[in-house]
C-alpha cells in the first residue's frame, strides 16, 4: 500500500457525497489518516467513519468519553472536532482548550512577525 504524503490544505471537494468524484475523495482523504490513526492508538481506541471521520474512544478513563473528527463541516473547508464530556469534567476541559489555543495563537503571531513590516510589539 502507498502512504500518501501529509498536506497542509486539500482542495479536494468532500461534500456533498452525490457523485463517485466525491466519494474517491473521502476515500484518499481517510488514508492521510493513517499517521493520525497510529498515534492516536496508543491511548484511544480508534474507528473509522463511513467516509472519512475518526471516532475515538478512550482505552482509559480521562477527560472525555468520545471524540469525533470530521473534515465534513462547511463543505470540507472545516476541520470538525467534537469531544464529549460530563458536567464536573467540563471546566478542565475549557481551561486546557483555552490554553493551546492561546499557545497556537501565540505561535502564529510570532512566526508571522518577520512578514510585517510595522515593528509593533507582540502580546505573546
Amino acid at each position: 500500500m502507498r502512504v500518501m504524503p501529509s498536506l497542509r490544505y486539500c482542495d479536494w471537494e468532500l461534500w456533498p457525497d452525490d457523485s463517485e468524484e466525491v466519494r474517491e475523495n473521502q476515500r484518499n482523504f481517510a488514508k492521510l489518516w493513517h499517521s493520525t490513526r497510529s498515534n492516536a492508538a496508543r491511548h484511544w481506541k480508534v474507528n473509522a467513519g463511513r467516509r472519512c471521520e475518526l471516532y475515538l474512544v478512550p482505552k482509559e478513563p480521562c477527560l472525555v468519553s468520545r471524540v469525533y473528527i470530521s473534515p465534513l463541516a462547511q463543505g470540507g473547508s472545516l476541520l470538525r472536532f467534537r469531544a464529549v464530556t460530563d458536567q464536573a469534567q467540563l471546566s478542565e476541559v475549557r481551561d486546557r482548550i483555552r490554553g493551546v489555543l492561546r499557545f497556537s495563537l501565540c505561535q502564529q503571531s510570532r512566526s508571522s512577525a518577520s512578514f510585517r513590516s510595522d515593528s509593533g510589539s507582540s502580546t505573546c
